[in-house]
């Protein structure tokens, strides 16, 4: 397991796993897999109860509303569909890494490298709704100890491929 003074690099994405690491990185990517999968489910309770275990033993429970107030804002202003993997995938992608790398700035006070990273994934209105939640969540990590690693390089912003609209009947 790297330590939280470890940087990562988007050159590694391809051979990184879940395994390799930190829990406070662990976490953020679990949680985000397990929001992203309940979102659709007719409860809408279902994260909250789930993971409110998980939140209570990392000493995070504070960033529940910032967890569901992020995932509406992907939801929401998403300029392409964000993809998540299986919450039992051993393999980190994209997008997930990019969720780390925007926390891992915010916590050390840079947000434009976090505003460079949601370019081509969400909206203007998007990314400007998506950072006060996404700071919240940082701020709490970091306040419990929790430091995610920073990243050395960061990926070119995506070219937003849209979303197609349903046409109504």
């Amino acid at each position: 397991m790297m330590s939280g003074l470890s940087k990562r690099s988007f050159g590694e994405l391809p051979a990184m796993t879940v395994c390799r690491l930190t829990v406070a990185e662990q976490f953020m990517v679990g949680a985000c897999r397990c929001w992203d999968a309940f979102q659709l489910h007719p409860d809408p309770m279902l994260a909250w109860r789930e993971l409110e275990p998980v939140f209570a033993y990392m000493n995070v429970s504070a960033a529940l509303c910032a967890f569901e107030q992020t995932f509406d804002v992907l939801r929401r202003h998403r300029l392409r569909a964000l993809i998540f993997q299986e919450c039992d995938c051993a393999r980190l992608c994209t997008d997930e890494a990019r969720l780390l790398y925007g926390v891992a700035s915010l916590q050390r006070g840079q947000v434009r490298p976090t505003i460079g990273i949601l370019t081509g994934t969400l909206t203007r209105s998007g990314i400007r709704a998506v950072l006060p939640p996404l700071a919240r969540i940082a701020a709490i990590l970091d306040v419990r100890g929790h430091r995610l690693p920073t990243w050395h390089d960061a990926p070119l912003p995506i070219q937003a491929v849209p979303i197609p609209r349903q046409r109504p009947f």
